[in-house]
């Protein structure tokens, strides 16, 4: 979460780095001069791919693959209509340790015991907090963007904590993250998301089974090809 804020703090920073050069007048022998440039119209339809990765779960680090679909109404406000991720799960240490140590116990704890990651579903509102251009290798101008997301999603796990044999849950999440947007072409482009999944638990699991389950707040990152049409 602390990383989560520092980033936005820098992306708002950067917005209003934006804002100021689009006011500022240079003075050239008494007279004002203003440059005005246009920020080109992008296609409204993107369809996105790419991988991503949730490493702050204690007992399994996931990985996975992602898909979306985003509608843009403007250059300012867009929607995720849809965004499903696939995730594949690999023990940490303390899975391991868990394991070993409630096998001494006499109360064996298997890692399909632990409550694991399988998917997520999202939909998700967007704000562009600042674009721009850069300039790659000195000769290639390449269009950016900065934008907010927040939205809502599920999530569903498999395995409980504790519980041999137990068939996991679906949770209702609540979501808040910032993207990253570097056009390569007309219709190209890379993306790069951080998003933070606070777990409300509302999901279908019953209320005395919620407790002590380890599907808390956590952070994902994606890295994706999106193509606009």
């Amino acid at each position: 979460m602390k990383l989560f804020f520092k980033i936005v703090t820098l992306c708002i920073l950067f917005s209003f780095g934006n804002s100021f050069a689009e006011t500022k007048y240079e003075d050239l022998d008494g007279i004002f001069i203003k440059a005005v440039d246009n920020y080109p119209a992008l296609k409204k339809n993107e369809f996105s791919i790419g991988a991503t990765v949730l490493p702050f779960d204690p007992y399994f680090y996931g990985f996975g693959i992602t898909l979306g679909y985003t509608r843009y109404f403007n250059k300012k406000f867009g929607w995720e209509v849809l965004s499903g991720d696939f995730i594949f799960n690999i023990q940490t240490p303390l899975t391991k340790e868990v394991v070993e140590v409630t096998a001494g116990a006499g109360t064996p704890v298997q890692p399909d015991d632990i409550e694991q990651t399988q998917f997520m579903v999202n939909s998700n509102l967007k704000y562009v907090l600042s674009y721009g251009k850069n300039i790659f290798l000195d000769k290639h101008i390449r269009l950016n963007r900065t934008e907010i997301l927040g939205g809502i999603g599920i999530a569903g796990t498999s395995g409980k904590l504790g519980v041999v044999g137990g068939s996991g849950a679906t949770y209702i999440l609540v979501n808040l993250g910032m993207q990253l947007d570097f056009s390569i072409s007309k219709t190209m482009s890379w993306k790069l998301e951080y998003m933070n999944h606070f777990n409300t638990n509302l999901g279908k699991d019953e209320p005395d089974a919620r407790q002590g389950n380890n599907f808390l707040e956590f952070g994902e990152f994606k890295a994706m090809l999106a193509w606009r049409f």
